[in-house]
């Protein structure tokens, strides 16, 4: 029988398909366990062999020498002379360089077509078939053969060659317009004649099929990947595609993290999921990042349009905040004030990542005349966001410049007006019981990229710090969704120089993702934004910038040195303020006898939360261990204010601290105690540190008593390695014992980074190590790698070597640079090898 006998029989009938997602009819196919659709193809009409060539005439030919033919528009049904006449189009293209030399052939020579009716020998498919797989058919070339050939043969050939646009044409220009008999027939035909060793379409074909058992057994025993090639990623998700229930669908997709790459892919996802798990679209075109991805994002975002509710609104906005097609996704939103309203709403009273975002849109939307819409969409339970939607009853505008603004007014440079922000659509910034005027606004987004640190002090003296923030936000927020080319760090900047807690918090946020994403540059910027704040909120967070380095290209402790000396204090005491003031503001109310109160009272701030307090104490963790590897002292005032807080103290007690040559803990009762349980006294002027084990002369006495009251300290102090000088290397200046030891490309720097290691070019790459400094000890530890990796993904440590604090890092060490080992203090010859052996040690066992 052939293909096209049947299609003039074939019935019709509606597939189950959600109302709300206007996807096409052959769309649903995706879903096998769905109710089939079946298309009905139109009668075909009369070979015209004029409008098959003006059809022709359309054809492109591509730099790669393949042909694009959907620009033909070639039909879904024809005669059987227009459908030779493609055959030969296609197959014969490649002879010519040339389109309109293509076309010139076909309008001088005939074809005879009287053979068509007679049977096909397999030599003449053989030789059809070759010439299909030489030529690059489209998609459409499947459904031409089928006017020549058997079910069978159409069968058996496709499952032979591996022509991938063959099998993509079978499954959209033939199997919607199947009927139940003829797709019945078809799934019995391919279990009957199952050859695993020629059919390369196998997995392909059953899942089109929905031949769910073999499917699930294959899928089953895949295994997720760090990372995919698109080949690979495009044949998991369409054998995926064919599983029996979008349970299982959505199961193997998140198992195997898999993103979706194709619009077709997209529609596929919806045709089985249809509202439930929209957030893998997002994620999909949201990694779209490069020039040549964002076409493939625009089609992607396309198919996501076609859903028609309101619970797609949070999915745009989402693209809007971080993808590349921002602009696209901004316009759906205001094309579709409705859904985007009532899709936004619900996430104003919710514990969203998005919540924050939408408020803005929301409350730019109100400003630009939609706020009777948004009210409309508004039910009782958003009354308490109505005010951070709908902006307060409008000041009166001053009439003049204030003569504190006037002077640095007249003297802003006349600046082009930036045209991705509009000044109207701006907060207002507050003055008393008035407002500055758009000429105001406009004036002091110029002072921002002129004047800025002027401009800054002024407006945070004699304006409300609020709406101050919310201007500066919301330019930000303008200029994150239009992306604008040109310098963009005076925008970030302006939230450092503006901006209240909130904002900084935000920012910190930010810097987080612009890491995580590769933008050091935004990144770097945000740091300097924090930095020119330097409230006790900016220099918290530039701490959790830098406990561990978030990243080898921002330099945060820089930051916190620059701010330290600004203010004639340690690097020490300027982060214990800082910590003490998050303290202050948030930490639980606590009894005189240091346990927590039950209940707190009304007029108490807000407590700490759960991850709020894990970070505080992982940040102090970390900084303990750093000042006993640096040997950073307390005064006893310093010591009683901070490390006796009630939240810091639990942490304290389970560390040996010491005075001089005296080492003690502090017991339960607030009291300091020696390795026999005897009081000690400190004098006023004494200076306490936490020891280093090299420095216990009663370590062992100490393990026990902290073993005997159960202490477990937040990292290791009393039973942490050392490592000394061997006699092998008693005259050397160069440590190799790890030489034979590989650690992971990947690992290498991330790894050193978070132990405080620095990289270090020299001579444009030629030499490349890492660096520690131990300014205590008037020390830095360098690290060389080799060149090039050894062996697959490894490189080697070559050798480890000591060099005076003062080595400006611009030239590579010499021999006469480097400090004999035993002349090294022991403690950094100590704490060096025990990083590099944790590191080496780690990497060795992940391989094994």
């Amino acid at each position: 029988m052939m293909l096209n006998e049947s299609f003039d029989a074939c019935g019709t009938h509606q597939c189950d398909r959600h109302p709300l997602i206007d996807l096409d009819p052959a769309d649903w196919c995706w879903a096998t366990w769905r109710k089939r659709p079946q298309l009905i193809r139109p009668e075909p009409q009369s070979f015209d062999r004029e409008v098959a060539i003006a059809k022709l005439k359309k054809v492109k030919r591509l730099k790669s020498r393949h042909w694009q033919w959907e620009a033909c528009e070639i039909p879904v049904s024809m005669s059987i002379e227009e459908a030779f006449f493609w055959y030969e189009a296609i197959t014969k293209a490649h002879h010519f360089d040339r389109v309109r030399d293509l076309v010139k052939r076909f309008e001088t020579e005939r074809f005879e077509t009287e053979h068509l009716a007679a049977p096909v020998e397999i030599a003449e498919i053989q030789e059809w078939f070759t010439l299909v797989e030489s030529n690059y058919a489209p998609a459409q070339m499947t459904f031409i053969l089928s006017y020549f050939l058997s079910i069978e043969q159409l069968l058996d050939k496709l499952t032979e060659h591996r022509q991938y646009q063959l099998f993509v044409g079978f499954r959209q220009h033939i199997l919607p317009y199947l009927n139940e008999t003829e797709f019945a027939a078809i799934k019995t035909y391919i279990r009957a004649n199952w050859e695993p060793q020629r059919f390369y379409f196998r997995p392909h074909l059953s899942a089109l099929l929905g031949i769910h058992d073999w499917l699930e057994t294959l899928v089953a025993k895949w295994k997720p990947e760090r990372s995919y090639a698109a080949f690979d990623r495009n044949f998991r998700l369409e054998v995926i595609f064919g599983l029996e229930s979008a349970d299982l669908v959505v199961h193997h997709v998140r198992r195997l993290r898999l993103r979706l790459g194709t619009a077709e892919q997209v529609r596929a996802w919806l045709a089985h999921t249809e509202l439930t798990a929209l957030e893998l679209v997002t994620e999909s075109i949201a990694a779209l990042n490069s020039n040549k991805e964002v076409s493939n994002a625009a089609e992607m975002f396309d198919v996501l349009t076609l859903i028609r509710s309101p619970i797609v609104a949070p999915q745009i906005l989402a693209l809007v905040q971080r993808s590349r097609i921002r602009d696209r996704a901004q316009q759906w939103l205001e094309e579709n004030l409705e859904l985007s309203i009532a899709g936004l709403l619900p996430l104003t009273i919710q514990k969203h990542p998005l919540r924050e975002t939408a408020i803005a849109w929301l409350r730019m939307m109100q400003r630009q005349g939609f706020g009777d819409l948004i009210r409309e969409k508004m039910s009782d339970e958003y009354q308490q966001i109505e005010l951070q939607i709908f902006d307060a009853p409008q000041r009166e505008e001053l009439g003049k410049t204030p003569k504190w603004f006037k002077a640095i007014v007249d003297a802003a440079p006349k600046l082009e007006p930036l045209d991705w922000v509009k000044v109207s659509d701006l907060p207002a910034i507050v003055v008393g019981d008035t407002r500055l005027s758009t000429t105001h606004h406009q004036a002091i987004l110029n002072l921002l990229q002129a004047d800025p640190d002027n401009c800054s002090s002024i407006l945070r003296q004699h304006t409300n710090a609020d709406s101050l923030s919310q201007f500066v936000w919301q330019l930000y927020e303008q200029w994150s969704l239009k992306k604008p080319k040109g310098r963009a760090d005076w925008v970030i900047l302006a939230l450092g120089r503006l901006g209240d807690d909130e904002i900084l918090l935000k920012l910190a946020d930010l810097i987080r993702a612009w890491c995580k994403a590769s933008k050091h540059q935004l990144a770097t910027s945000g740091i300097a934004a924090l930095t020119l704040r330097a409230s006790e909120t900016a220099i918290y967070q530039l701490m959790q910038f830098a406990y561990p380095p978030i990243s080898r290209l921002i330099r945060p402790e820089q930051a916190l040195d620059e701010i330290a000396k600004a203010r004639n204090l340690s690097r020490r005491q300027l982060e214990d303020c800082a910590m003490r003031e998050v303290l202050e503001r948030h930490c639980t109310t606590i009894a005189n006898s240091g346990s927590p109160c039950k209940r707190r009272p009304k007029t108490h701030q807000t407590q700490l939360s759960k991850t709020q307090l894990k970070q505080f104490l992982t940040l102090q963790s970390l900084r303990f261990e750093q000042q006993m590897i640096h040997r950073v002292a307390y005064t006893v005032a310093e010591f009683q204010s901070f490390v006796f807080h009630p939240i810091v103290r639990p942490m304290a007690q389970s560390l040996i601290w010491q005075a001089k040559s005296m080492c003690f803990r502090i017991a339960e009762d607030g009291t300091l105690a020696d390795s026999s349980d005897m009081p000690v006294e400190l004098s006023s002027e004494a200076e306490i540190y936490l020891p280093h084990p090299l420095e216990m002369p009663d370590r062992s006495t100490w393990a026990e008593l902290l073993s005997d009251y159960e202490l477990i300290p937040p990292f290791a102090q009393v039973n942490r390695p050392i490592y000394s000088v061997s006699t092998q290397e008693q005259d050397a200046t160069i440590v190799t014992r790890f030489a034979d030891r590989g650690v992971f490309t990947v690992n290498l720097t991330q790894s050193l980074m978070k132990l405080g290691w620095t990289e270090t070019y020299i001579g444009r790459g030629h030499w490349r190590g890492y660096c520690k400094r131990f300014r205590a000890d008037h020390t830095a530890a360098i690290l060389s790698v080799s060149e090039m990796p050894r062996e697959h993904g490894y490189q080697r440590i070559d050798r480890i070597f000591f060099v005076a604090n003062d080595w400006d890092g611009r030239r590579v060490p010499t021999e006469g640079d480097r400090i004999p080992l035993t002349t090294v203090a022991p403690l950094v010859f100590s704490e060096v090898l025990r990083e590099i052996d944790h590191l080496t040690h780690r990497s060795k066992k992940r391989h094994a």
